[in-house]
């Protein structure tokens, strides 16, 4: 009997993914082919990932590798709906250091309910801040505005989860909290 398919069932994958491709669908304003492109890239990209899935749950820089390649996956539907090359870029890195700054603080959560994990939460949450901060000044250096601001607010966000300290027990919320510092840096680079 053929292994059936599993989608991944990880809500940061689906968000990731859903931020990536809405965005860059709403970016083209549906131009040309993204659409149909944006479809088909959902179900390449969940079907790419889920033999991965395990893996990538327990190891750290799996789940920063999958968080870049999915701040990327909305590349090819801007791409094909005529956005410039240097549009592209910016809003794939802006993603990017949204969606690293996510693992990292998701990773801090679960680092502090660990025995000892109080070291390790303070390296994952000053790695996500400097993330963020080094994002914010690369975007003003290059006169970026709506990506420097991305990058400015996922910094405040990271401060804000650095003071708050979710733990293990506090996952739904804090994912929630990502899930909105995702939408909002998404819709970011459609502002002028």
């Amino acid at each position: 009997m053929p292994a059936t398919l599993q989608l991944p069932k990880e809500h940061g994958f689906w968000v990731m993914l859903g931020t990536s491709l809405c965005g860059a669908v709403l970016r083209t304003r549906g131009a040309g082919f993204a659409m149909a492109l944006a479809v088909l890239s959902v179900l390449v990209v969940a079907a790419s990932f889920a033999p991965f899935r395990r893996r990538v749950r327990r190891e750290g820089v799996l789940q920063l590798g999958t968080a870049v390649g999915l701040a990327f996956a909305g590349a090819p539907v801007e791409a094909a709906g005529g956005l410039s090359g240097a549009s592209i870029v910016a809003g794939a890195l802006l993603r990017t250091v949204v969606f690293v700054a996510s693992v990292c603080v998701a990773r801090a959560a679960l680092a502090t309910s660990a025995k000892n994990g109080r070291a390790r939460s303070a390296v994952l949450y000053l790695a996500a801040a400097a993330n963020a901060l080094a994002g914010a000044t690369w975007f003003s250096a290059g006169q970026r505005p709506s990506e420097a601001l991305g990058a400015a607010l996922t910094f405040g966000a990271v401060l804000l989860c650095a003071w708050w300290r979710p733990t293990a027990k506090d996952l739904k919320p804090l994912g929630l909290y990502l899930t909105g510092l995702a939408i909002v840096a998404g819709v970011l680079p459609l502002l002028p």
